[in-house]
């Protein structure tokens, strides 16, 4: 049994707690938050995202209508992710306040996603 038969349950659990941990990680409330709860959360915030990281990786379409979901949904997060990071760079800009993180996270998506399709393309032409 692949992952997608199954509900992606586990996938929104953990995008939830991830949710909730960024929100903590910010402390919108103004938590006094010593340096082991701040550790706690850090960790935990490393761990969902290696959680999501390996479903994302470990996610098997079994046919081709599957194989279009999980391709829709990966291209409406990657461009949901450029315009948000995009908005952010010009917002800064213009606030003359441009962090260096925006544009580096920028590039490595763009890179990744550019790489990612070269090695794609590469390895499909040497399995035919």
């Amino acid at each position: 049994m692949n992952n997608m038969e199954k509900p992606p349950i586990k996938e929104f659990i953990l995008s939830i707690a991830l949710i909730v941990l960024l929100i903590v990680l910010l402390n919108p409330f103004n938590f006094l938050m010593s340096d082991a709860v701040l550790m706690l959360t850090v960790a935990l915030f490393v761990i969902a995202v290696g959680l999501i990281a390996g479903l994302a990786l470990n996610e098997r379409p079994r046919d081709e209508r599957e194989n279009v979901l999980v391709h829709t949904s990966a291209r409406v997060g990657y461009i949901s992710g450029i315009v948000i990071l995009s908005l952010a760079i010009i917002i800064e800009s213009l606030q003359h306040d441009l962090d260096f993180w925006l544009p580096l996270v920028f590039v490595i998506m763009i890179l990744s996603k550019l790489i990612g399709r070269i090695y794609q393309e590469n390895s499909s032409l040497s399995t035919d």
